[in-house]
């Protein structure tokens, strides 16, 4: 993972998704309410954020720990770990 130093093992039972947007500036908040709505678009209007900011942030993150946090293929959308 991108986020973490190549000599640093991971446990099965820790996250690094969470533990990583716990400590970054990414509002954490704004994925738990697109899990919770099941779309974007809502929880930009429940978290007053754009959604083309918040998709590429987003992007951005899933781009740099190597994985993807959402399933985007699934309607509603819904997390991916």
């Amino acid at each position: 993972n991108a986020a973490y130093p190549a000599d640093l093992q991971v446990r099965k039972d820790e996250n690094p998704a969470k533990d990583f947007l716990q400590t970054q500036s990414f509002p954490a908040q704004n994925i738990e309410s697109i899990a919770r709505t099941g779309s974007l678009t809502n929880a930009c209007i429940e978290n007053d954020c754009e959604p083309t900011t918040v998709s590429r942030l987003l992007s951005g993150l899933e781009k740099e720990l190597g994985m993807d946090l959402l399933n985007r293929n699934k309607k509603p959308v819904q997390l991916s770990y």
